[in-house]
């Protein structure tokens, strides 16, 4: 599965600071100067890391708690509660 990765700029090169961009993890080892700062994961609601993908950690069959990943869909970022599902970090409620 290929993941995209939400990158923010630290102004070191020639990307303003501050600048935030999805990238594919090969891009973003290219761009690495420019974008130095990993966020977490992004993508729709549907894309969401889940068991049985080859990138993520599932120590108990179930993504490790504490992935943070970027709902495009919601717009905004939500965390792996280690049972299978989804939290909002601000307030603990079931995504």
């Amino acid at each position: 599965m290929n993941r995209t990765y939400q990158m923010m700029s630290a102004g070191i090169g020639a990307v303003a600071l501050g600048t935030v961009s999805a990238l594919d993890p090969k891009t973003a080892q290219l761009m690495s100067h420019d974008f130095p700062i990993g966020i977490c994961m992004c993508g729709l609601t549907t894309a969401r890391p889940q068991a049985g993908d080859p990138d993520i950690p599932c120590p108990n069959g179930q993504p490790q708690g504490g992935i943070f990943y970027l709902d495009l869909t919601l717009g905004y970022i939500i965390v792996a509660d280690g049972q299978g599902g989804w939290r909002n970090p601000s307030s603990g409620a079931s995504i």
